[in-house]
């Protein structure tokens, strides 16, 4: 009786659709309203939102009940998201600090997609794809996923991080070459060293566009939009959209152009309210992006993709995630930070879903379904791989040491103090907490020990001659390296909730009788943390409350202070400022 109900249900909302293809609102809705479900239970079992919304779209597409019919214009539509998440992420980073990991990701992403191109049509080869099959297999596997990495990076807020700059460097190298090979790709016939000079030429010309609005026009148009947030809001999107039409006229990919476009913006100090504002948006398309993946899927004989399958998924899911594995340890990269990366860039590319749909009278049903199943399972694997990192980690970490044998640049990310001082105090996270806590200490005379996963706060601390160490406080092997028996106070200003329990869970078994101080960003937060055992909860926004309800009961008994407070409190906020630059 209810599988009667719940098919008429569906063919009712099918017909319903159908009778309305042509309306725009039908298809939304029925895709929000199917990711909004299935990820629902995902929230509740604690699994990643990607993989649910991917199987929303499977069950929304030709394999499942069929409601979507014109998945082409969802697909069209879907691609904003990948727009505004370069735009964002254009925003957000600082490429002054991709200097520090600019010649590895440079040196590393070439020789990774070179090395998995040729390993991957070398195997299409061996087992019976022509040269021209081949060739299109190999530009396939060659590239990874800007859009779920960087996604994924900023949800788990490791854009900063060691392994998320390397990771972010390596996916613009990669977006580079994926453009000047999918114009060779496009106009194979016609291709020679005039037009790759052209292309190059056109790149030059749309970075240099962009500088020059970063310096001569950016800040001054969006000083008088700031005066109001919906100008400011539609300044913002008319730039996004001003680069991308701008890549798209020099025959690059939209989302290079948002990218460009975003860091024309990045300076500016109203970054932060810009990105506030265009999130939710990007949210919002990025969600129909990953539906849409799930409604390509389509039925297909599993004999014909069997030898295919097994190319991509070993490739990918192996061969990719070793090789960079390899030249980052070549590098010098710690082992967690180079595993980290590598298992980060195990999926096949958003580029690769284009080429195939481009070429598809060229490569056949069989490689085109073979590149679409092994997107939809490497794309939400990928998530979990993410989500694990940790636990995979350490449960390979004895046998990834090899890969710092074999080094060949040694990367500095330790100091340690000859001052004869057992340090007291562990302190996880310097940002602008952080460093606020660090000031205070060294101005007391303690002994303390920095831990931090941002490399550029390291350098830093480094040349003041600071006691730290690169690493993330979750990682057992990072605390193992911290003498806890010396250690009276450990002092985490890092909000996130299991982070704060794995290392709780270590200090307690390394010495009982250690203070733990903990940071959460929420009351719910802070009370699981209390529950496990935390000494000290800080909830910033209650602390800073009653912080200011002190401060401002001394100034209403004395209200001459509020000069020197002021005079104190802005220098201090410079220092953090130039730290944080």
């Amino acid at each position: 009786m209810f599988n009667m109900v719940f098919n008429y249900l569906l063919d009712y909302a099918a017909s319903i659709i159908h009778s309305n293809a042509s309306s725009l609102i039908f298809e939304i809705g029925a895709v929000i309203i199917a990711a909004t479900f299935i990820a629902y239970f995902a929230r509740i079992f604690k699994q990643p939102l990607i993989p649910a919304y991917v199987i929303a779209g499977i069950l929304l597409g030709p394999v499942g009940v069929g409601m979507i019919k014109d998945t082409h214009l969802i697909q069209t539509i879907s691609e904003i998201g990948i727009i505004f998440l370069l735009f964002i992420v254009g925003i957000e980073i600082n490429l002054k600090k991709l200097k520090t990991v600019g010649f590895a990701a440079a040196v590393g992403g070439i020789a990774q997609v070179a090395l998995t191109f040729a390993a991957g049509m070398i195997l299409a080869r061996y087992i019976g794809f022509s040269s021209l099959h081949a060739v299109y297999i190999g530009v396939i596997l060659a590239f990874s996923s800007t859009m779920i990495v960087i996604k994924l990076l900023s949800d788990y807020d490791e854009i900063s991080t060691l392994h998320g700059r390397i990771i972010i460097a390596i996916l613009l190298i990669q977006d580079v070459l994926v453009i000047l090979i999918m114009t060779v790709l496009m106009k194979m016939s016609t291709f020679s060293a005039q037009m790759l000079g052209g292309i190059v030429l056109k790149a030059a010309l749309l970075v240099a566009l962009g500088w020059l609005a970063n310096k001569f026009i950016v800040t001054r148009i969006f000083r008088f939009a700031a005066k109001s947030d919906e100008f400011l809001f539609l300044l913002s999107l008319s730039m996004c959209f001003f680069f991308a039409l701008v890549a798209y006229l020099l025959s690059f990919s939209l989302a290079v152009g948002a990218f460009i476009g975003g860091v024309a913006l990045a300076n500016l100090p109203y970054s932060i309210n810009i990105v506030g504002r265009i999130k939710p948006l990007k949210d919002f398309f990025a969600t129909i992006f990953f539906v849409s993946l799930g409604m390509q899927l389509a039925w297909v004989s599993i004999h014909t993709l069997l030898y295919p399958m097994i190319i991509f998924l070993a490739i990918t899911l192996i061969f990719k995630p070793f090789i960079i594995l390899t030249l980052l340890g070549l590098f010098g990269y710690g082992k967690r930070t180079a595993f980290i990366s590598a298992i980060s860039l195990a999926q096949l590319s958003e580029f690769a879903l284009i080429i195939v749909t481009d070429a598809k009278d060229i490569i056949g049903p069989e490689i085109f379904s073979a590149t679409i199943i092994s997107a939809i399972i490497t794309i939400s694997l990928t998530a979990y791989l993410i989500k694990y990192k940790d636990s995979i980690y350490n449960s390979m970490s004895g046998v990834l040491s090899i890969f710092e044998k074999i080094s060949i640049i040694k990367q500095k990310t330790k100091y340690s103090e000859h001052d004869g001082k057992k340090k007291r105090i562990v302190l996880f996270g310097a940002h602008r907490m952080g460093m606020i806590l660090l000031k205070k200490f060294k101005h007391m005379h303690k002994g303390v020990l920095v831990v931090d996963f941002d490399p550029e706060i390291i350098s830093q601390l480094i040349d003041n001659k600071i006691s730290c160490m690169y690493g993330d406080m979750s990682n057992e092997e990072v605390l193992r390296h911290i003498k806890f028996k010396d250690v009276k106070y450990v002092i985490s200003t890092v909000p996130k909730v299991d982070d704060n329990l794995v290392m709780m869970k270590y200090v307690r078994s390394a010495n009982p009788k250690t203070k733990i101080i903990v940071t959460a960003n929420h009351i719910p937060e802070a009370l699981d943390l209390y529950e496990a055992g935390a000494d000290y909860v800080v909830v910033p926004n209650i602390t800073s409350g009653e912080s200011l309800a002190d401060t401002l009961g001394d100034l209403l008994m004395k209200q001459s202070r509020l000069v020197d407070i002021r005079k104190d409190h802005l220098k201090h906020i410079l220092e953090i400022n130039s730290v944080n630059k």
